[in-house]
């Protein structure tokens, strides 16, 4: 049985080129002025830091209208290479899974492959990594959460989000990368998974990156927002659909995807 969804904002460009440039002119993202490799570094990654506590604030008071779509795993896709966590799992909603596959698709054209790092995350490894990034916020400022208890929990959501809010856990949301077809090489997208956390250099529109790099970030950004889905500005990486980021990001009345519960 297919399931209605809500007919979700895609992506419309007057331009194409402009996002060559480095603009992010889809719905929900900050709209800058000027070029972001025109800015400066620094007040780049204020702007964006800000933007995403504007998400995390508005988050918990998005509705969900649970559309009870199914999963189907992403390692049934020839060609799509799976390099997820041990733990986690490559499945993702039904919706999600035909989207990505078309992208693959449009990749394979042009010579290159999805890479999947991350898909739908158990709600105990999400627990896991929340207390995590406690931890090690309560080395560095030991006193910070006695005293200032608000300021704490924006900077624990900053690393990493909590499981009612977790895009990971629905089942909407990805981490993504490309490669070569003929060499198997994984592209230049500028950073490292994971390792270069807490480095502006993963915000996807940060300035200070190699041209190839930029090209090569644009080029999946066009694709997957021309699937639906929303590019989050804090990582190159990450993408969601339907769920409550994508929901508070681009002001949508709600989300069709909640966490789904503990098996």
């Amino acid at each position: 049985m297919k399931v209605a969804v809500p007919n979700l904002r895609i992506m419309s460009l007057k331009n194409p080129d402009e996002l060559k440039r480095g603009h992010s002119l889809y719905p929900g993202n900050p709209q800058f002025v000027t070029s972001p490799s025109e800015m400066d570094p620094a007040e780049f990654k204020v702007l964006i830091e800000r933007f995403v506590v504007g998400i995390n604030e508005r988050a918990p008071s998005i509705e969900v209208r649970e559309c009870g779509e199914g999963l189907l795993d992403l390692a049934t896709i020839p060609g799509l290479r799976i390099q997820i966590p041990n733990g986690h799992s490559s499945c993702v909603r039904a919706s999600v899974f035909g989207k990505l596959q078309t992208v693959h698709e449009q990749l394979a054209k042009l010579g290159y492959g999805l890479v999947l790092m991350d898909a739908l995350r158990p709600i105990s490894v999400q627990l896991r990594y929340l207390e995590m990034a406690k931890g090690n916020l309560r080395k560095e400022y030991p006193t910070l959460e006695a005293e200032d208890p608000k300021r704490f929990n924006i900077l624990v959501t900053k690393m990493i989000a909590t499981p009612d809010f977790a895009p990971h856990c629905t089942g909407g949301a990805v981490d993504i990368s490309v490669y070569n077809l003929e060499t198997g090489e994984n592209l230049d997208f500028g950073s490292r998974y994971l390792e270069d956390l807490g480095s502006p250099v993963i915000m996807t529109d940060y300035p200070s990156i190699t041209g190839v790099a930029r090209q090569n970030r644009d080029m999946l950004r066009n694709l997957m927002v021309a699937q639906g889905f929303w590019s989050y500005p804090g990582e190159w990486w990450h993408y969601s659909y339907g769920d409550k980021a994508q929901a508070s990001a681009q002001g949508l009345p709600y989300a069709i995807y909640g966490a789904l519960p503990q098996e």
